[in-house]
């Protein structure tokens, strides 16, 4: 689910259209002069108008998260670990979306919430330099981590950062993951 303020807007939103459809079937069934079937005709298309809406909100609201990686970058990793009293730093639960799965694995079964991954550097990788594999316990590759993510988490890697990473969500077929990234500088 979205953010609380997000998730917050959208049902106040959500509310104040229900109030404004209600406000206008009371007046409408209220005042009406003619036929039960002209009744009928006259509701029909705006019951149909509301169901759709309640779709949108239903799809606004349970959306999957976009991954986080959108507002991760490689300088607000190294400021978090720019601060020199601290033997180890922390950057907890950033979570990122496992793409090309079926080029690689193929198929999410056996893959649980709560499974560990492992992240693995391919600096060698003729697609990506920044590419950072995702594989399963088992070694089996999973996918890899978008692109953006990749470049932020590969210039963490490459400079002593340490990634832990586990299945956050499985959600319409795609694999999320979280990611722990320890500094042992």
């Amino acid at each position: 689910i979205k953010s609380r303020a997000e998730t917050e807007a959208v049902v106040a939103r959500f509310r104040r259209d229900c109030q404004a459809y209600e406000d206008q079937a009371v007046n409408l069934v209220s005042t009406w002069r003619g036929s039960a079937k002209q009744k009928t005709e006259r509701l029909v298309p705006m019951l149909a108008l509301e169901i759709e809406n309640c779709r949108k909100f239903v799809a606004e609201v349970f959306a999957p998260v976009p991954p986080s990686a959108e507002h991760l970058s490689a300088d607000s990793l190294t400021k978090a670990f720019a601060e020199p009293n601290e033997a180890r730093r922390a950057v907890q639960g950033v979570e990122s979306l496992v793409v090309g799965i079926k080029y690689h694995r193929g198929h999410l079964d056996d893959i649980v919430q709560g499974d560990n991954v492992q992240l693995v550097r391919e600096p060698d990788n003729h697609y990506d330099t920044n590419a950072v594999r995702v594989n399963l316990q088992s070694g089996e590759t999973l996918g890899y981590l978008s692109k953006e993510f990749a470049a932020a988490m590969a210039a963490q890697m490459d400079t002593g950062g340490c990634p832990q990473a586990k299945v956050s969500r499985i959600l319409q077929g795609k694999v999320y993951i979280v990611v722990t990234l320890v500094s042992t500088r």
